[in-house]
């Protein structure tokens, strides 16, 4: 938490990417908008922008309609816009961490936990997986699509191999899992 919330930026895409796209999108404010999300031509999608950034910036306006109906004070401002992209990164974060300790507890169960701080301690997580960067986005994504295909594959019970059995016995999966994977893969 402390690394997501600390001020300083990694590189300038941290904030041209997504939230000065959705800072003009959902409050209006006179933004520099980068050629990939010009109308014409554009090459970029805002789908993931509008999800990640424009939801929590959203509810930021909510919350301050709220307050302000209730006569408090606006608190829509750089540190609070800021802050709340930041916690919704860190809240993704976690999809990664779980992914983490989903793996490590298939693969090395009695050292899941010490996996998982490894893990979780990295830089790369720490730092970087905070941030509101389209390869967080992707890391996120990525997580969920291991996620959904371990649990679509992974029976409770494991299953004994018996004599004669082909080693190349194809698992199916759910259509639900399929349907799932498949539009995360899409996303």
């Amino acid at each position: 938490l402390i690394c997501a919330l600390s001020t300083g930026y990694i590189h300038p895409d941290e904030f041209f990417q997504s939230p000065e796209i959705m800072g003009g999108d959902v409050f209006g404010f006179e933004v520099f908008r980068p050629w990939e999300f010009e109308k014409y031509p554009q090459c970029r999608s805002i789908v993931i922008p509008a999800l990640t950034v424009g939801l929590p910036f959203k509810f930021l306006k909510i919350l301050n309609s709220l307050r302000t109906g209730l006569g408090f004070t606006d608190i829509i401002n750089s540190y609070s816009i800021f802050m709340t992209q930041r916690l919704s990164f860190f809240v993704l974060s976690f999809v990664i961490d779980y992914t983490g300790y989903t793996l490590a507890k298939l693969y090395y169960p009695r050292n899941a936990i010490k996996s998982l701080l490894v893990f979780a301690s990295s830089y790369v997580l720490l730092i970087y997986h905070t941030r509101p960067f389209s390869n967080t986005i992707e890391s996120v994504i990525l997580s969920l699509c291991y996620i959904v295909y371990i649990k679509a594959t992974t029976s409770i019970e494991p299953q004994i191999r018996k004599q004669g059995m082909s080693s190349s016995v194809k698992e199916e999966i759910s259509v639900n899992h399929a349907f799932l994977l498949g539009s995360l893969i899409s996303l």
